[in-house]
Parts: C-alpha cells; structure tokens; sequence
C-alpha cells in the first residue's frame, strides 16, 4: 500500500502458511456453539418429511465437533423447542442458543422421522477463527462496566505493523467467521496478510459479549460508539501494533460513525481523510465533525482489501 499522506487516523467510508489464533477467556466466557446450518421449514420440507405444521429450524448441516453433534443431531432432523420454549423458524433458534456459554446445559427437542425425541447437551465451546498467514487473538475490553469480546488478527510475526479499527455495519450478528467465510473476515485476514493488525469489536449482547441485547432501546448509537471508542484506544496499545499509524475502517454506517470513533481518541493528527475521493468528501466531513478540515484523496492498492 502507498500512502501519499502523514496521519494517525484514518476513517475509510464504504457507506455512498502459519495460522493460529490465542484467546483470554478467563474473564470473559466463550459462547457455546450448537454448530448446525439451520434453514426454515418450507411448505416442500413439510410435505417430504410428513411433518404437520411449519414451525420449527430443519438441520440442514451438522458441523464437526459442534453441539449438535455430540447431541446425535442429523441433516432432516427439525428442532423444535430448546428449554422449553417453542422454536417457529431459525431467528428464533439462534436467539435462543445465543445467551448460552460454553458448558451450560441445553435442553432440546426436535422431530426425526415423524416421532418427537428430547435431550439435554453440554454446549461446546465455539471455536476460534484462524487462517493460514495470520494470527489472531482474543481479548475483552471494559465498555461502561460490561466486557465485549475484541478479536485482533495481524501477520504471522513478532514485527510492528500499522493498526486497523474494524466498525462493521447494521445488524447483531457475531463478526467471527467458522472458516473464515464472510466477505468481512476475508477482507481483515487479507489486510494482516498486507502487513497490518485490525481489531474486531463484537457489539453488547453479541457473540462472547456481555450487556444488553444489541436490538434492545439501550443500544443505541453513542452505546455502540462507546464499544469502538474503547477498542481504538486498546488497539493504540497493543503490542506490535505502531501507535502513531492506527487507522479506522468503516463499513457501511461504520462510515459515518469512523469519524466521530477518531475525533473521541487523543491523537497528535490535523487532518482525517476519506477514502471518497469525491467532492462532496468534504462537507461531508464538515458536518460530521463540526467544523472545516481538510480532506484529500488515497489510492489503496486492491491487494490490501483480498
């Protein structure tokens, strides 16, 4: 990459072979892991396996060491309640395994070939992302007495390398990958392969989090902000990381809410830039922050975002 500038801070707007991965769980639990491709039970699925209603998650994948496995789960298998409580679709089955932890007891029942059969399992913990050429480790951070899961992930070495504040967009939904399968974690493994550490802050309530529930009214903005905000100021620390090269990365309305992140950090910076290289870059910039700054184009190379 080539940067024709000098700044510490940088918020990028999307809006308009060694592998391994270390976690600190001590304080912070790891959430249990059903591990199952779980799908709706469509009017066709009813009809093949002769159920009488359509509620329920159809298993339509069983992953290796998960929950679902040790619990004996199979593809066609259609879970049906877990702890009691009545499951109508997928939504339903993941808000319900969510709030559980690695070691908790889970009771659950499902139909297999017409007959209705219950039992309880251990959850397994969910396993830790990694990747071939990176490392990441796991670390918690205090955000207004609750902590939230943070996943950082650089090269695969022991040299400082410019940091990257990841703030992902709408929705509450883990940023860990089994796999490293999404469009996001093959965008932050390709920047550690490119010579930088990123930082993933999981949103509260989500993934090992802890807090309120992410779709809750006390979830707002400035709470989210406040997760980010803590997040950029660990990374600026971090070990390997160059303080004075940290720079922040906004997908979607993470692109409006990079720069109000970068602004809250004490920072020797004068100026922020967009990667928009558009004229209305600037008061764009105006009116997110407040007042006049300069703002100036950047030419990434495509390499760094694969």
């Amino acid at each position: 990459m080539h940067f024709m500038l000098r700044s510490t801070l940088l918020a990028f707007s999307f809006a308009c072979s060694v592998s391994s991965a270390f976690a600190s769980t001590a304080s912070l639990p790891r959430a249990g892991f059903l591990g199952v491709q779980a799908a709706g039970v469509t009017d066709e699925v009813r009809s093949r396996l002769g159920l009488s209603e359509n509620n329920g998650a159809l298993v339509a994948n069983v992953v290796a060491g998960g929950s679902a496995e040790a619990l004996g789960l199979r593809p066609d298998d259609v879970i049906v309640a877990v702890d009691g409580h009545a499951i109508a679709d997928p939504g339903e089955l993941i808000a319900r395994i969510a709030p559980h932890r690695a070691g908790d007891r889970v009771s659950i029942r499902w139909i297999r070939d017409g007959k209705l059969q219950s039992s309880e399992v251990a959850m397994k913990q969910r396993p830790f992302e990694s990747a071939p050429g990176t490392r990441s480790e796991y670390g918690a951070i205090d955000v207004n007495g609750t902590l939230r899961r943070t996943i950082v992930t650089g090269p695969a070495d022991d040299a400082s390398h410019p940091g990257i504040l990841y703030v992902t967009g709408i929705g509450c939904f883990s940023q860990e990958s089994l796999g490293v399968q999404t469009t996001e974690a093959k965008l932050l493994h390709g920047l550690a392969r490119a010579g930088f550490i990123t930082m993933r802050v999981e949103k509260s309530g989500v993934g090992d989090s802890q807090g309120a529930a992410c779709a809750s009214p006390e979830v707002d903005l400035n709470a989210e902000i406040a997760g980010y905000v803590e997040g950029l100021k660990t990374l600026k620390s971090t070990p390997h990381v160059m303080p004075d090269r940290v720079f922040v990365l906004g997908l979607s309305i993470g692109g409006v809410e990079a720069p109000i992140i970068a602004q809250q950090v004490p920072r020797d910076i004068t100026r922020r830039y967009f990667l928009q290289p558009q004229p209305c870059s600037v008061a764009i910039e105006d009116a997110v922050v407040g007042h006049p700054q300069p703002a100036a184009r950047l030419n990434v190379h495509r390499r760094a975002f694969f």
